[in-house]
């Protein structure tokens, strides 16, 4: 009985092994012969996949330069551009549109989002301040009309306060 083995090894650019392919091919003298076909791959460093081509490895983070990575666990970041591995990329939600972005970006991010949130709220407090004032503005300038009209209470008098100015007596 005759074996001839074959060892094929698969690499990737920078030398590292993907995986190896063995090929048994044996004769047992009478005739009949026989291939044996066993494949072995690498995994990518980030999901562990099996990576049996290098088609597959496309890059490296660079954040953590960690790689080669595959396709299906290399993403980029949305604002920058940057390759990333899993470890890290981040989510975050941009309105309704979740994004992934790179640590930096994300980081710079959450701080435009907590700038606008904090004008947001000043805005909207300086709005209910002028509602309120119009309010009290539309209130008095009714009780100026109705006191013209000798309908209703008289207007509250001036008082003078020294270096204050003049504030109503309603006001107290």
């Amino acid at each position: 009985m005759t074996h001839i083995v074959k060892r094929l090894r698969t690499t990737d650019p920078s030398g590292r092994v993907l995986g190896y392919t063995v090929e048994r091919l044996s004769d047992d003298g009478v005739g009949a012969t026989g291939v044996h076909r066993t494949t072995t791959v690498g995994r990518c460093p980030g999901c562990w996949r099996p990576v049996g081509s290098v088609d597959m490895i496309t890059g490296v983070c660079t954040i953590c330069a960690r790689g080669p990575l595959c396709r299906s666990c290399e993403t980029s970041c949305a604002v920058c551009g940057r390759g990333l591995c899993r470890r890290c990329r981040r989510g975050f939600v941009w309105g309704r549109a979740p994004l992934v972005v790179c640590p930096l970006c994300y980081r710079w991010l959450n701080r435009r989002a907590v700038h606008e949130q904090r004008e947001a709220a000043k805005q909207a407090a300086f709005h209910r301040a002028v509602q309120l004032h119009r309010e009290r503005m539309h209130g008095l300038a009714m009780r100026v009309q109705a006191a013209r009209m000798g309908l209703g209470a008289p207007l509250p008098q001036p008082i003078r306060s020294g270096s204050l100015g003049t504030r109503y007596a309603h006001r107290r």
